[in-house]
């Protein structure tokens, strides 16, 4: 440790050891071990074990300071932009447009696979059609559940 370290370090246990002889508070310990006057002090009384201490001012509790709010400019949050409502509206309503096309078109997939699968004589080809079937509808429950949420945000 430094000398200004271990000086440091030995004012502040003599400003703890004056703090609990005192009662006074650790900034009148301080003022103390620097040789500074103690403010409000005006005197130390010990009654057996216990001290009081004697204050010549009341001083009134402080007042905490309101906090502040923070102000959000508009369009700013974080350092990053934010787009306009009204830009992130007709994003959503376009990707909408295209989870319903796709819903389309897949459901016209599904009908047309139903169609191969009953015309087909082949048992190993109807099986490859069901499985192929079975992921479509997979994805159709997945594209319906999107659109759901979509419409949810607009």
């Amino acid at each position: 440790m430094t000398p200004a370290q271990k000086k440091t370090r030995d004012n502040f246990k003599k400003a703890i050891a004056y703090r609990k002889k005192t009662g006074c508070s650790l900034k009148q310990a301080f003022a103390h071990v620097k040789g500074g006057i103690v403010k409000g002090l005006d005197k130390v009384v010990k009654k057996g074990n216990k001290t009081a201490v004697i204050y010549s001012k009341k001083v009134a509790p402080k007042k905490k300071a309101a906090p502040k709010k923070k102000v959000v400019k508009q369009g700013k949050l974080f350092g990053f932009k934010l787009p306009s409502y009204k830009s992130e509206v007709k994003k959503y309503i376009t990707k909408l447009d295209d989870c319903i096309n796709e819903i389309a078109r897949v459901e016209f997939d599904i009908n047309d696979l139903k169609v191969m699968i009953k015309t087909t004589k082949s048992t190993i080809q109807k099986k490859d059609d069901l499985k192929l079937l079975n992921n479509f509808k997979k994805y159709l429950a997945e594209l319906k559940k999107h659109k759901t949420e979509l419409k949810k945000l607009i």
